[in-house]
């Protein structure tokens, strides 16, 4: 729907960017006011061009690394899905899983880092589209073209996705780094 709603702005705006053009180079066939009207609608096209474009851009990213805009924003949100904590020696105990408000400084910058480096549900860009739009590849390799004309609900529950296979691992090394930051404390 995005990217319908960009051609459509970028082709409003090149239309009417063209007509003043037009109405520039012909100043006495054309009325007044139609310059102006075709001024203002080539500005509307040219914003929502850029404005809406640029949304669907960020969402081709975001499917193209299966994330959700939460999942991007805030690298806060992984804490969540760490394992176990290894036990600490230190004075200060986190929670398990650990809260945001009781990091410090220094482990608030290894997640904002992991965060940026661990996808846990990127299953490669071919596989994190099929899954988005409901395309099983493996069974039926053309069953996209049915799902893009008739509809249909994508893969699994809706609770329960694939996960990356190594984001168990860069999790655990995560909550170990976060243990041994809080000893060195």
């Amino acid at each position: 729907m995005l990217g319908a709603v960009t051609l459509l702005a970028t082709y409003v705006a090149v239309i009417a960017i063209n007509s003043v053009w037009w109405s520039f180079s012909h100043p006495y066939e054309v009325e007044e006011i139609l310059v102006i009207h075709e001024l203002i609608l080539s500005a509307a096209g040219v914003v929502f061009s850029l404005v809406v474009g640029s949304f669907f851009f960020y969402h081709v990213y975001l499917i193209t690394t299966n994330q959700t805009t939460l999942e991007h924003i805030s690298p806060y949100v992984l804490l969540r899905h760490l394992p176990p904590l290894p036990p600490s020696r230190s004075n200060r105990k986190l929670s398990d899983p650990p809260e945001e408000d009781e990091l410090s400084y220094e482990q608030r910058r290894l997640v904002r880092y992991a965060a940026g480096h661990i996808r846990l549900y990127d299953l490669g860009w071919r596989r994190n589209w099929a899954q988005v739009f409901g395309w099983d590849s493996e069974r039926r390799p053309y069953g996209w073209a049915v799902r893009l004309v008739c509809g249909g609900g994508s893969c699994g529950n809706g609770r329960q996705f694939a996960r990356n296979p190594r984001a168990d691992e860069l999790l655990q090394r995560l909550a170990n780094d976060l243990v041994n930051i809080d000893k060195d404390a």
